[in-house]
């Protein structure tokens, strides 16, 4: 019973902080660029508190999943069709008294571009910050390995080849090596899992001869030798922090291209039931390891909406640019009829991706 109340406590947490971080990248780059803002709402559903502040409705809603923002002009048909319902409930679609903004179809474009990429580019700075904070405040481990021995064991092929602490490996089997990720390449690629070390010991290079080592089925290497860890120093930390957020961000990218390409079916997608599958799993192992998941879902949160599909910031960003070069704006019927049809066969496809999460729970 409390680990299904917690798993939907941080479900909520994780999904609503993700979306409320999103809609604030829109929020303030819109304010920024003088772009009314007649609401920015945090939750959906019936609002439970609401004031107006400079031109601008902010409203806290009952259900705390997401949050929008809702700018003059930006789904003018949308806004004709519903002003008389939400004005019976006091909510504002036109402007609130004491707005300034222009609305947002007549900003310039750039403008507009801005505003609509930033929700996109504010997950994925949430996933840097969330990074750099766990490598700040994490285990050593997180900083990674230099190429400098710290430690040979006793007995192993390493020390028989005269391998010791504080050398500094340059070479593996002739081929540079500019870090540990293509040390262990390098070492990985090597058939008879036998390698010569090139190594650099008091400002002199030696070459260290047949160095055998294990490689286990999960692909952790056995070599006989431990590395040292970076220094946790400020800049190396936000350094890690960054290639923590680029390699998920890679990890995601990699996923689309998989599934576009039909390497991957897209019965191996996982929808909400199956993300929060994860997060129960994730939360009984270490807060550490749900801080990661949460980088991993946030920066997917950013790239996926900023690919260039109808409904998403990036298919907006599309018809800007479209915009643009015709000089003149989408006919806003079929900018509605394409981000409706973008709309549905997202729905279809996270239906079709919750039925196989079921599945594979029951």
């Amino acid at each position: 019973m409390f680990t299904t109340l917690l798993t939907v406590v941080f479900a909520i947490l994780f999904f609503g902080v993700m979306i409320f971080v999103h809609e604030l990248g829109h929020f303030l780059t819109a304010k920024k660029a003088g772009i009314q803002v007649n609401e920015f709402s945090i939750g959906m559903g019936p609002a439970i508190f609401k004031t107006v502040k400079n031109g601008t409705q902010y409203s806290i809603r009952l259900l705390p999943i997401g949050g929008y923002v809702m700018m003059e002009g930006e789904d003018e048909e949308l806004e004709d069709s519903s002003e008389q319902s939400h004005a019976q409930k006091g909510e504002f679609v036109t402007a609130p008294e004491g707005a300034t903004g222009v609305p947002y179809p007549e900003a310039a474009i750039w403008k507009r571009m801005i505003v609509i990429a930033a929700g996109g580019i504010m997950n994925l700075l949430l996933g840097l910050l969330v990074s750099t904070l766990l490598v700040a405040f994490g285990p050593a481990e997180n900083m990674g390995q230099t190429r400098v021995v710290s430690q040979v064991l006793e007995g192993s092929s390493a020390q028989q080849a005269g391998l010791l602490p504080m050398d500094e490996i340059i070479q593996v089997d002739g081929q540079p090596v500019a870090d540990i990720q293509q040390l262990v390449q390098a070492m990985a690629a090597s058939e008879d899992k036998t390698v010569d070390l090139t190594v650099q010991r008091d400002n002199q290079v030696e070459t260290l001869r047949d160095i055998a080592f294990q490689q286990s089925e999960d692909g952790v290497l056995h070599v006989g030798f431990e590395l040292q860890l970076n220094p946790k120093t400020p800049l190396a930390v936000v350094r890690r922090g960054w290639d923590a957020t680029v390699f998920y961000g890679g990890v995601v990218l990699d996923s689309i291209v998989s599934l576009v390409s039909g390497q991957t079916s897209p019965s191996e997608l996982s929808g909400p039931v199956g993300i929060v599958s994860v997060i129960s799993q994730t939360a009984q192992q270490s807060m550490e390891q749900l801080g990661w998941l949460f980088v991993m879902l946030t920066v997917n949160l950013g790239l996926f909406n900023l690919l260039p599909l109808p409904a998403l910031d990036g298919g907006k960003l599309v018809l800007l640019v479209l915009e643009g070069i015709f000089r003149r704006p989408i006919p806003k019927k079929v900018e509605i009829a394409i981000n409706l049809a973008g709309i549905m066969a997202l729905l279809a496809l996270m239906c079709y991706a919750t039925f196989h999460d079921l599945l594979r729970l029951f």
